[in-house]
């Protein structure tokens, strides 16, 4: 497989800084311009673009959980402290929490997202 172009990945990156979901939506459906959905969703939360992260969650090819590049998407919510879309994460059926060893939970502490913890262990309680 191609490397995603920068041409493409500037187009992405310009898209994503104007909320254009129109712009976004195509260039991740193409399948000619490679875009990496794995690094995508972890920017989109990063910077809390929750109708982005939605998009992508649509995407059942987006990956959730840990990889060798990527901590989870939980866990990157986590310690941004993006309550919303640890809400919207923890609806998905990927989303498991104990293959992160709780590292979702640790994040939210050490970087003080009480709100964030108290919804994670509400979840792992039901």
């Amino acid at each position: 497989m191609r490397e995603c172009s920068n041409y493409v990945r500037d187009a992405l990156m310009q898209a994503y800084e104007k909320h254009d979901l129109k712009t976004i939506t195509l260039l991740i459906n193409d399948k000619d311009s490679n875009v990496d959905i794995d690094l995508t969703i972890r920017w989109a939360i990063e910077n809390e673009h929750i109708e982005i992260v939605r998009l992508l969650l649509n995407n059942r090819q987006t990956c959730l959980h840990d990889t060798e590049q990527y901590f989870s998407t939980l866990v990157t919510a986590s310690r941004y402290g993006h309550l919303e879309v640890v809400r919207l994460l923890l609806t998905d059926d990927r989303t498991v929490i104990d293959e992160c060893r709780n590292s979702a939970i640790r994040k939210a502490i050490r970087h003080g997202h009480t709100e964030i913890v108290t919804e994670l262990v509400k979840w792992l309680n039901t």
